[in-house]
């Protein structure tokens, strides 16, 4: 029997998923507080899930659950970073003490093999990218961060003093179906609300990798069936990354004087003159065709236009895009 804490949420249900086509029998503990009973509901009457209803806070709930188990895929946290900065002592509960209860619970069970799902938030603002798994010293920025670090170390510890087994899984930004929270989450959210205008926190030279929920699960198990002895940890993510300023190539946010916390996006047109292919090595350049104030410049339109082009095949797109800066509150 495999136990998944949090198999109801977004990443659990996709590894009960994942568990269940290997031949698993699963059973899941989950609150319902964020995961959704609808996730699951394709596995009812198949025999291969069992659900219980229970906070991982209430140990004697979390003990019952352990009973009969051989491997714990500790999914269960908060999924919502913004809480712990109003509600400070949430991480520490729904993740620090949540996994003592786990670690606890199979101690006095007799369950010896758990597998961890992390966090990249544990690097804080690394200055390595990619960030190694030797990567430190490790500062989170966060306090959910900062409860994934703690939980890892009481994994690593009841391992050193009870002879576990432990899989620590730090996890990129998880993307694809069931999705409740997270960036990409919040953007889709944003701009059906608001389609011509898309906040981004910080200054958007932020870089992020992503990586689809089903290929998470998969390097998960690969990763457990690897069986390797005592404390494993892996960065789970792709060689991808992004960032919301990464077409600004030839630095024209700079020259146009835009800040990205400032600025909408208002139109943009195509002129295409040629199929760009997979594989293609491209040019971009940019050229500033203007400026122009609005709303007794509170406003600044900047017109630009990006030319992309092969070394072969010649110009293969123009692009003409508006920029509007909205002006910060006494700015110059």
């Amino acid at each position: 029997m495999e136990l998944v804490t949090g198999g109801a949420g977004f990443i659990g249900s996709h590894l009960v998923d994942s568990l269940v086509a290997k031949g698993k029998r699963v059973r899941v503990l989950d609150n319902f507080s964020s995961g959704r009973e609808e996730f699951l509901s394709h596995h009812a009457g198949s025999g291969r899930v069992e659900v219980m209803r229970g906070d991982l806070l209430d140990l004697e709930s979390v003990r019952s659950a352990m009973k009969g188990v051989d491997t714990v895929h500790h999914m269960a946290a908060n999924p919502d970073i913004r809480l712990g900065t109003s509600v400070t002592d949430t991480d520490l509960r729904q993740g620090t003490i949540a996994t003592y209860n786990v670690l606890e619970s199979m101690r006095m069970e007799g369950v010896n093999r758990i597998s961890f799902s992390s966090s990249s938030a544990v690097y804080g603002e690394a200055s390595q990218m990619p960030t190694p798994e030797t990567y430190g010293p490790i500062k989170p920025i966060s306090l959910y961060g900062a409860s994934k670090l703690a939980s890892e170390a009481l994994i690593t510890a009841w391992c050193g003093t009870f002879g576990a087994k432990s899989w620590i899984h730090r996890f990129a930004n998880i993307v694809g179906p069931r999705g409740t929270h997270g960036v990409i989450y919040d953007f889709i959210h944003k701009l059906k609300s608001d389609p011509s205008r898309l906040e981004v926190l910080g200054d958007g030279q932020q870089e992020k990798s992503y990586m689809s929920a089903h290929d998470c699960v998969k390097s998960m198990l690969h990763i457990i069936e690897m069986d390797e002895g005592g404390s494993v940890l892996y960065n789970l993510g792709t060689g991808d990354k992004a960032a919301w300023a990464d077409y600004d190539n030839d630095g024209f946010l700079d020259l146009i004087g835009a800040d990205l916390r400032y600025i909408v996006h208002g139109s943009e047109t195509y002129d295409l003159f040629a199929p760009m292919l997979s594989g293609d090595t491209v040019t971009i350049r940019h050229r500033i065709d203007g400026f122009e104030l609005k709303k007794g410049g509170a406003l600044d339109l900047a017109r630009v236009t990006s030319r992309i082009g092969h070394p072969e095949r010649g110009l293969l797109t123009s692009v003409s895009r508006i920029y509007i800066h909205v002006r910060p509150e006494g700015a110059a």
